[in-house]
């Protein structure tokens, strides 16, 4: 099992439809995405200052699973998430941060 965690930071200027544009899109992924068990993707409601702005966690069958999951934060790639993360400025990530966890069974 792998657990797929994905943290992004927006530019102030990010106007929300154009957030609410790339929630829907990370969404659509996670519906065709083979081998997907659980996905969320949620706004940071702004407690803090220092806590990004949006938030999505995947966990994943298997490593094979993960790797046919079309999200990975790289521009030459050209999916939706990329596209609107990458390629709009006005919605350009400042920051994107990634970890991948695996499951062990012991």
């Amino acid at each position: 099992m792998i657990d797929h965690i994905v943290l992004f930071r927006l530019k102030a200027e990010a106007a929300d439809a154009d957030v609410q544009a790339l929630v829907d899109a990370l969404h659509a992924v996670s519906r065709v995405a083979p081998g997907v068990q659980s996905y969320r993707l949620e706004r940071d409601p702004r407690l803090r200052d220092v806590n990004d702005d949006l938030a999505l966690v995947a966990r994943f069958d298997d490593r094979g699973a993960f790797e046919a999951y079309p999200s990975h934060p790289d521009p030459s790639r050209s999916s939706p998430n990329t596209r609107l993360c990458f390629g709009g400025e006005a919605l350009r990530a400042v920051r994107v941060r990634v970890v991948d966890l695996q499951r062990r069974v012991i």
